[in-house]
């Protein structure tokens, strides 16, 4: 698998990751479902974590698909 595969791959798997994060954060907040606020907060720090996270590897792919461009347009 080629490095653009690769990422477009891993991308929407972080993608769908982070879609079923929110869905279990928006869960925990109905008061039907009676989740403790402490397991709330810490789903809710573990989410900012994990969308810092995906923000920074789209920023790296994103440099990086610009330096092979970059690269390619040199040769």
């Amino acid at each position: 698998m080629d490095w653009k595969s690769a990422s477009s791959y891993y991308e929407t798997r972080l993608s769908d990751v982070l879609n079923i994060q929110h869905f279990a954060v928006d869960l925990a907040k109905l008061p039907q479902a009676e989740v403790p606020s402490k397991l709330t907060e810490i789903l809710l720090q573990e989410a900012r974590e994990h969308l810092t996270y995906a923000m920074s590897i789209n920023t790296y792919s994103s440099q990086k698909l610009e330096n092979l461009q970059l690269d390619h347009k040199e040769k």
